[in-house]
């Protein structure tokens, strides 16, 4: 399935971008009309995904914002509790999946309901969404598209799609300390631990937070 989004939405996940008609001549750099790192507004940002009070693992830096982390602001402490209001993804380079058999994706309940992918064709891909949806860069557009491809040990349709290139991106957390300060924490499962996530899991992390789980 894929969903080519509105104008709108386009100029808020692709900052920088231009229709430019024409394919990229090398698959692996970056595509015209594009620029590096991009920031997106992240998947699934409400409190069943990552919103809620979470603790810091170790000393972390607040930042200004996830574009700017030389601009620190605060730091957070071992076992400090922060609350997350929102998140956001950098792209930092994009993945790159060459098309093998040509495909057609359907979204249910939008106009436009296919956008068709022929053999040979070249996506880069910007963010994972949620449910198996992915951003996707096509021919001078934007696109929310079903994976067909191998991804995150998923093994993808056989035959349709050979992943030419992971992307590399980063999760920021837009955060408010126990003194107030808000800004952003990078999302490092090393070194941050969800306190609802881990209820969700039926473990309670006492008053020692991250020592909880050792």
């Amino acid at each position: 399935m894929s969903h080519r989004l509105p104008a709108a939405a386009i100029l808020v996940l692709c900052f920088a971008c231009t229709h430019t008609g024409s394919p990229e001549a090398d698959p692996l750099g970056v595509p015209e009309g594009l620029t590096f790192p991009m920031l997106l507004q992240a998947g699934c940002r409400n409190e069943k995904c990552m919103g809620g009070t979470w603790a810091a693992c170790d000393s972390l830096p607040v930042v200004q914002a996830p574009l700017r982390p030389e601009q620190v602001i605060a730091w957070l402490t071992r076992n400090e509790q922060f609350e997350v209001q929102d998140a956001n993804t950098v792209v930092v380079v994009p993945g790159v999946v060459l098309v093998t058999q040509d495909i057609r994706q359907g979204f249910f309940g939008t106009e436009g309901t296919e956008e068709p992918f022929s053999a040979g064709d070249t996506l880069y891909v910007l963010d994972y969404r949620s449910e198996g949806r992915f951003n996707v860069w096509h021919r001078g557009g934007v696109f929310r598209v079903v994976a067909f491809w191998p991804w995150s040990g998923q093994p993808g349709p056989t035959g349709l799609a050979e992943v030419l290139r992971e992307s590399v991106s980063e999760f920021w957390l837009r955060v408010e300390t126990q003194s107030g300060i808000r800004g952003w924490v990078l999302r490092d499962n090393e070194r941050i631990l969800d306190l609802h996530a881990l209820w969700l899991r039926g473990r309670v992390a006492g008053p020692t937070g991250c020592d909880a789980i050792g």
